[in-house]
């Protein structure tokens, strides 16, 4: 299925931005989102970064599941010879249980700290990961 924005690609002060409550199709199992961490990774330091929560529903968004927490911090990404080349994504997902279920919802909140730094968030869901 094709990936589709949840943060559109700005500069982000401090603070939390909703994903708002998505309904999650028949037959797909995973809902990952990626993150643009660019300007992060390159410009906003170790004491940078997202947080990102994740929680999903069974009932139609009557009922929410626990929530699943990720951190991505900045500093500047290493690796054998330097760092790559920018863009840099990263990706934080969850499997959603009852894959047969039409009633199945996901929401999030991506909390932005050690900003403000230009970033832009996209979800996609899929079967498998």
């Amino acid at each position: 299925m094709a990936r589709f924005s949840v943060l559109a690609n700005a500069v982000y002060a401090n603070g939390d931005r909703q994903i708002a409550s998505t309904a999650v199709p028949t037959n797909l199992a995973f809902v990952t989102v990626y993150v643009d961490v660019t300007d992060i990774a390159v410009a906003g330091g170790k004491n940078s970064g997202v947080r990102i929560l994740l929680e999903f529903s069974l009932d139609g968004g009557t009922n929410w599941g626990l929530p699943f927490v990720g951190e991505l911090r900045g500093g500047q990404p290493g690796g054998p010879g330097g760092p790559p080349s920018p863009p840099f994504i990263s990706s934080i997902g969850i499997q959603i249980p009852d894959p047969l279920n039409a009633n199945r919802r996901v929401r999030g909140t991506i909390t932005v700290f050690g900003g403000p730094f230009r970033m832009s968030a996209e979800a996609e869901f899929v079967t498998y990961p």
